[in-house]
């Protein structure tokens, strides 16, 4: 389904007093509790995804808690194009005149083979969902962005850079190093109080119990993996600023250090 204004389903209710954060790939593990998590705090959470039925579930589940609610915007981030985003970032200020924090929860794993055999066309959808659909994001997002106060936006960074982890390996390590550039641009924007009006961090949160992991480590019992609910603290503490000052970080929930 291409993105437009008639799918956003606005939140309406304590639309001025609520922080506003859209989050990516909430119909997976670590997206949807994250989204959860935004949600029970009294944020409204724009949810975005490619699946409009999972979509509608997840925003029907928010609903019934009584928080603030959701707002819902369909896109597929293999096929959506720079115009798609500006779209997006039209939509949210119109909407909310405000965008507090993005979190980068997508991912695509395309397959597990060597490099010289990659089917060119997965490789190209992989780089699309994990990097370009990332950065043409954030591109679009920041003149909004820039304008709210503590605004933040999070990456979800996977160092897999040894045999066969191909295209998934490649757009991760791409996504750290674009979070690590952006952070750097946007270092000398800061208040009076010499504070990062925009931070920008990645997140590593290593091995989760979710679909992408099944399908990588097929034979892994799930048991053996945290719940993404485990790592959702590390992302509201970025997403929510509670070190005004932290930017340009990777928060690495894995041991040892990268």
């Amino acid at each position: 389904m291409e993105p437009g204004n008639e799918e956003l389903q606005a939140a309406t209710k304590n639309r001025s007093k609520a922080k506003v954060f859209l989050v990516t790939g909430v119909t997976g593990g670590l997206g949807s509790a994250l989204a959860r998590a935004l949600n029970k705090q009294g944020h409204i959470v724009v949810l975005s995804g490619r699946n409009l039925g999972k979509l509608e579930a997840l925003y029907d589940s928010l609903e019934a808690e009584g928080n603030a609610e959701p707002a819902l915007y369909p896109i597929d981030l293999a096929g959506a194009n720079a115009s798609d985003y500006a779209e997006l970032a039209s939509v949210l200020r119109r909407e909310f005149g405000r965008l507090d924090g993005i979190a980068h929860c997508a991912a695509e794993l395309g397959i597990t083979t060597p490099l010289d055999v990659y089917p060119a066309d997965i490789w190209q959808r992989v780089m699309k969902v994990n990097c370009n659909a990332a950065f043409m994001l954030t591109a679009a997002c920041m003149p909004l962005l820039k304008e709210t106060t503590n605004a933040s936006v999070t990456f979800t960074v996977d160092p897999k850079n040894t045999a066969f982890w191909g295209a998934y390996g490649c757009s991760k390590a791409a996504v750290l190093t674009m979070a690590q550039v952006l952070a750097d641009e946007t270092e000398g924007l800061r208040d009076e109080t010499n504070t990062p009006k925009v931070a920008i961090n990645a997140v590593y949160p290593g091995p989760m119990r979710t679909r992408l992991r099944s399908v990588a480590y097929s034979g892994e019992r799930p048991e053996q993996s945290p719940a993404p609910q485990d790592c959702v603290p590390a992302y509201l503490s970025v997403l929510l600023r509670d070190d005004k000052k932290q930017t340009g970080q990777l928060v690495n929930l894995q041991s040892p250090a990268l």
